[in-house]
């Protein structure tokens, strides 16, 4: 076959297989026929990020055995050290326990239902169960106390290792002036009198720091006594909020102290150089109120005959709202049955530190009657 015979075979069959094969086909085995693709710029899918270790620590949990106290579940505090990697100290004496985590510090007290976070006190009826030298907590205190969330399950608790409420969440702590008067009378500027009509004793042995035999040797609060406080005080006298907080202690239940069991209190206080233990200086106190305010201050109302039936622990109460009635429970008088001795003592303290060391009794009777007597 000559060379033009051979050209003229090619276009014929090439107009055949324009003619009856698609083309795409043709794309496909003939490459000469291929339109060139424009080279494509690779547009890479950002990689999936991995989970931070904060979010892989905050979803770990670690299984921690519990056991149920009168209907609470609690848990043993060596087990939660173990698991969670917290501190503890317990001091016997005194009764006192604290627990540590970083920047976290939470105080309990034997047999008393309030728990404190640094220095400032939780709508949270808590206390250590101490017994046979095993101290237990209840999981509340876990849970608002150190930020952790609780699985209860059958036979153990799936605890989170890490808080879900880091302590960076509470309000900052402020400066507190210490020895300078007009600072002190600044800062406290917000509260009012707990009696109506009543004044700062005239008695300096009513005052915080009077020299005491017992009770760590001084007096921590502020005595209001009929008369003393230029009005007359008695059993029916209304005990009102000095300031606008949140209720973190409300013993409706407290039972009046037998004088064989008060007398038996104090003995141990007069065994251990006149100082009370605070466990047992808390029962001295009889049945209170404690109110949680702004600037970490906590007012608290003492040997009241009985509590306002609105008052419970995490109740918001208002300055001026009724919280109880003056009475003498915890005190010798209360003891013997007797109606004599009535009278509140208010406490008053910042960040869970006592205000008056720094100051005379004359200053501290000025700062007293600077805040309250207006």
């Amino acid at each position: 076959m000559g060379r033009p015979t051979l050209l003229v075979a090619v276009a014929i069959l090439s107009v055949f297989l324009w003619m009856f094969v698609p083309f795409n086909l043709l794309n496909q085995h003939l490459p000469w026929l291929r339109t060139p693709e424009k080279p494509q710029e690779q547009t890479a899918s950002p990689p999936r990020p991995a989970p931070s270790k904060k979010a892989e620590k905050l979803s770990a949990k670690v299984e921690v055995p519990f056991r149920k106290e009168d209907g609470v579940i609690t848990f043993r505090l060596s087990d939660l050290k173990e698991k969670l990697r917290i501190d503890y100290d317990y001091d016997a004496k005194e009764g006192l326990l604290t627990i540590r985590q970083g920047k976290v510090h939470l105080t309990m007290l034997r047999e008393t239902p309030v728990l404190s976070r640094n220095g400032v006190y939780l709508p949270v009826e808590a206390y250590p169960i101490i017994r046979k030298g095993e101290i237990r907590i209840p999981s509340v205190v876990v849970e608002e106390g150190l930020g952790r969330q609780v699985e209860i399950r059958d036979e153990y608790a799936l605890i989170e290792q890490n808080a879900s409420v880091p302590v960076m969440a509470e309000p900052k702590r402020l400066e507190v002036p210490k020895g300078d008067a007009r600072g002190l009378i600044d800062y406290l500027s917000f509260l009012d009198t707990p009696i109506r009509g009543a004044r700062v004793s005239t008695k300096d042995s009513h005052l915080p720091g009077a020299p005491r035999p017992y009770r760590n040797g001084v007096h921590e609060g502020l005595d209001y006594f009929s008369w003393t406080s230029r009005i007359s005080i008695d059993s029916r006298t209304p005990v009102i909020a000095v300031a606008d907080g949140v209720v973190v202690r409300a013993d409706h239940d407290y039972q009046e102290m037998s004088e064989a069991e008060r007398n038996r209190y104090l003995q141990i206080g007069s065994q251990n150089g006149g100082q009370t233990p605070q466990y047992i200086l808390d029962k001295m106190r009889g049945r209170s109120v404690w109110i949680q305010h702004e600037k970490g201050v906590l007012s608290r109302y003492c040997h009241l005959s009985r509590i306002h039936g609105d008052i419970t622990v995490g109740k918001k109460v208002k300055k001026g709202e009724v919280v109880g009635y003056v009475g003498n429970s915890g005190t010798s008088d209360g003891a013997k049955r007797s109606n004599a001795g009535m009278h509140l003592h208010l406490d008053l303290f910042i960040y869970g530190e006592w205000l008056w060391d720094d100051f005379t009794p004359a200053e501290r009777r000025h700062i007293l009657q600077s805040i309250l007597d207006r």
